[in-house]
């Protein structure tokens, strides 16, 4: 348990970084951003996705058969394969590939972000919002 709770941790910080790193970007994109992990535990493979909308959560889990009897499970880790493989060389990469292009187009005032839709009016005010509420509700 440990491990998934390092592997969530990992993927969460590099989310964060995302969003530090493309605050003054909008919130409609850094919402697709989505990082993925893929972690190895004895004989368990899991890939994981975290993004702001899904905090984490297990996209795929396959098991390798240490038993001949229980080969089966070996169209599980080929499929997790093949999925990873279609998935990265189409999907995900170009995907992120293109959020990373806007996100970066949008931090460096190239498009132009109406100040109220940035990441840091949507994430970072509604926490000054909330302690400041707060700080009300306590003096009064």
């Amino acid at each position: 348990m440990d491990d998934t709770f390092k592997q969530i941790e990992s993927t969460s910080n590099a989310l964060k970084h995302q969003i530090n790193l493309y605050k003054y970007g909008s919130y409609d994109a850094i919402i697709k951003r989505k990082i993925y992990g893929i972690q190895a535990i004895q004989n368990i493979i899991t890939l994981t996705e975290t993004s702001i909308m899904n905090p984490a959560k297990r996209r795929f889990l396959a098991t390798i058969p240490t038993e001949w009897a229980m080969r089966y499970q070996m169209l599980k880790v080929f499929e997790l394969i093949a999925m990873l493989y279609n998935d990265i060389t189409q999907e995900l990469v170009l995907e992120q590939t293109n959020v990373t292009w806007f996100l970066e187009m949008e931090a460096n005032g190239i498009v132009e972000v109406d100040q109220f839709k940035t990441v840091a009016c949507r994430l970072y005010s509604s926490n000054d919002d909330t302690t400041d509420n707060d700080k009300n509700q306590q003096q009064q």
